[in-house]
């Protein structure tokens, strides 16, 4: 008789629990489906310190607008990627086929390695189990999206400046902290010191200092104002001949070699057009894919966390 008399004590107990919902917070459902509390707490826990790495200060001044808005862009994140998660469960799709670990792999190699690549997720609110989702369910969507011929031409003519090449300069260079240090560096130069050693000796900049100074072909628009003016002004085989100075310090800058501007033939690039007119045309397929998909779910929000009423 004991024994009963404490199953029923359980039982009760569980009973009140359900009823009274103490132990069920949830801060969105998704079609029904509740993401709790401690998941959002977590996931914005999480993007705030991947902001915070980044220098974003949340304690600031504006800290508080900076949270309230990161809230509403983690909610509205767990909200997509349980709409997709759903769908790709309706689908039955495998989201860890070889394709899609191939495409997740070149993700990755855009980033300078794994916990880089995690703290980008982190930003956006992603899982990588997410991101399969997400790109699971693209590839199916868009596998019967293709271009013409026609439609390809059209996107490099609406496009073609993205593939016209800018002037390129190839340069090497020596930072020092003082104009006193560079007209030293120049001096040695002179004397006939080979470039390349005087970097790797000489140079604070630490990303191209082992390499002898390196810094391959660049355009313009990538350096700092004055290094580009004094870069793209220097014949080839030339260092300068007095310091550049830059909010960084002072460089002594060799141009290796100059590469024209040039202006895209499509002949010559139809294949990578292709490939991109074909990404762009599978994005617009897939966008409005998604934004039906949102719409027509159903959405409730939590008391406080609806970010329409805030």
């Amino acid at each position: 008789m004991k024994r009963i008399r404490i199953s029923w004590i359980l039982v009760g107990m569980a009973i009140i629990l359900i009823m009274t919902g103490c132990a069920v917070q949830w801060v969105v459902k998704v079609n029904g489906e509740a993401v709790r509390k401690a998941e959002f707490d977590t996931r914005l826990k999480e993007s705030q310190a991947a902001y915070e790495a980044q220098g974003v200060d949340f304690s600031g001044e504006n800290g508080a607008q900076y949270v309230a808005q990161l809230k509403t862009s983690v909610i509205g994140m767990i909200v997509q990627t349980k709409c997709v998660a759903q769908e790709v469960k309706r689908l039955k799709l495998d989201n860890n086929t070889e394709k899609i670990q191939q495409a997740i792999e070149e993700m990755k190699a855009q980033f300078s390695g794994q916990e880089a690549f995690a703290e980008a997720l982190k930003i956006q609110g992603f899982t990588e189990e997410e991101l399969r989702n997400m790109q699971a369910l693209y590839e199916e969507i868009t596998k019967e999206v293709a271009v013409s011929d026609s439609d390809v031409q059209t996107f490099f003519k609406t496009n073609s400046d993205q593939y016209d090449q800018a002037e390129q300069v190839k340069a090497r260079h020596i930072l020092v902290a003082t104009e006193e240090e560079a007209n030293a560096v120049i001096s040695r130069l002179d004397q006939g010191e080979d470039f390349a050693d005087l970097a790797k000796e000489l140079s604070l900049d630490t990303a191209s200092k082992d390499s002898g100074g390196e810094l391959d072909y660049f355009t313009a628009d990538i350096m700092d104002e004055e290094f580009s003016n004094a870069a793209f002004s220097q014949a080839a085989g030339v260092y300068s001949k007095s310091p550049v100075q830059t909010i960084y310090g002072y460089h002594i800058i060799l141009v290796e070699d100059h590469r024209a501007a040039e202006t895209a033939e499509f002949a010559q690039i139809q294949d990578q057009v292709a490939e991109d007119a074909l990404d762009q045309a599978k994005g617009e397929v897939f966008n409005v894919y998604m934004m039906n998909l949102s719409n027509s779910a159903k959405i409730e929000y939590g008391k406080g966390y609806d970010p329409n009423s805030q």
